[in-house]
């Protein structure tokens, strides 16, 4: 959850930097530029409550496995994966061209 969390601010950061810049700048951009210059740290009342969600999205964790069983649990994440690949793209995409 943290890493996309982490690569959707980094994206938005990115947009930001390259709608800001003039188009010969934009083009000359690297990741490290876009991203370097803004860091982020949460205050103490802020990681209280990230630890405090931390607990919460276990309970709620535990509660969907208990209601749906772990191996079934474990299908579902398997399912999810594969929906958000490269492969399910391109099936999808090689799908829908097929329909046209």
């Amino acid at each position: 959850m943290y890493g996309v969390l982490a690569a959707t601010m980094a994206c938005t950061i990115a947009s930001d930097r390259i709608a800001g810049a003039r188009p010969s700048q934009a083009a000359r951009l690297t990741v490290a530029d876009l991203v370097r210059s803004r860091l982020i740290t949460l205050t103490r009342h802020g990681r209280t409550k990230l630890a405090e969600t931390d607990v919460l999205r276990e309970k709620a964790q535990k509660g969907f496995e208990a209601a749906f069983d772990r191996t079934d649990s474990e299908s579902l994440r398997e399912a999810l994966r594969f929906l958000t690949s490269d492969g399910f793209s391109a099936a999808f995409d090689k799908a829908l061209s097929r329909s046209r």
